[in-house]
């Protein structure tokens, strides 16, 4: 199985030459609290099979190999800086933790350090008793943020003992709080005090979920940036001029 670009984004394709699947890569603003003023931009993709048909795109990345999906990482970051040239914004990648045990992957990022790249953490399947992999993990954590790179952790839920436990093992530039916390646990104390903890270590926080300006109203005075449907869709780099103003 490999990965080829196309115009849009890239192929994936079997060892017997099928198209598996058509990725169209899209990017969702994230901004500054408010509203008007991108912070950066995640990467996601309309993911098809069979010509037409569209898939979740997390059931997608799930079902494959982190082979394919560091392939797919590193069309995405190619492709941005065909499209951007010598401007690109900051954008995040998602990967799972595993792919940075990959010291020929890392360097490939590491290859493309000059743009500004942020590697967005969705899943971490390394268990916390694999000593080995873990130090293997925070050196080439190291190498990448020494070189300028942001990690960032995904869908944070403050009531999970492995998301803690990670939460206090890397350095974390940016720290993106599940969307379900603002929809069924928001709490403006909690979310404050979770703040000023984070801001002691240089910490941002971008809180996903933002779909209605109902919510936007309830954390727009907190020190947070924004993702989410109430501020764009994701959408081809083309259809973002508003985003690119700043």
């Amino acid at each position: 199985m490999r990965v080829e670009k196309n115009k849009k984004g890239c192929l994936v394709i079997d060892d017997n030459e099928n198209i598996l699947a058509c990725l169209d890569f899209k990017l969702q603003p994230i901004t500054e609290n408010c509203k008007s003023k991108v912070y950066a931009f995640e990467c996601l993709s309309t993911v098809k099979i069979k010509s037409d048909i569209t898939v979740d795109n997390e059931v997608f990345f799930c079902s494959h190999s982190t082979s394919i999906i560091k392939d797919i990482c590193l069309q995405q970051i190619g492709h941005f800086k065909s499209v951007y040239y010598d401007n690109v914004p900051l954008i995040s990648y998602n990967m799972p933790i595993s792919c940075l045990l990959d010291k020929y992957f890392v360097g490939k990022l590491l290859s493309n350090a000059k743009m500004p790249i942020a590697l967005e953490i969705t899943e971490f399947d390394i268990e916390v008793n694999q000593v080995s992999k873990l130090l293997t993990i925070s050196e080439n954590i190291s190498r990448l943020q020494g070189k300028g790179m942001k990690l960032w952790f995904d869908d944070f839920y403050y009531n999970c003992s492995k998301h803690l436990f990670w939460l206090g093992l890397i350095n974390w530039d940016v720290v993106k709080m599940d969307k379900s916390y603002i929809h069924t646990d928001y709490d403006s104390c909690h979310l404050s005090h979770f703040l000023k903890q984070l801001a002691n270590e240089n910490t941002d926080v971008v809180l996903e979920g933002i779909e209605s300006q109902y919510i936007y109203e309830l954390i727009k005075n907190h020190n947070v940036k924004l993702q989410g449907y109430y501020i764009s869709y994701p959408k081809m780099q083309s259809e973002l001029d508003e985003f690119h103003s700043y």
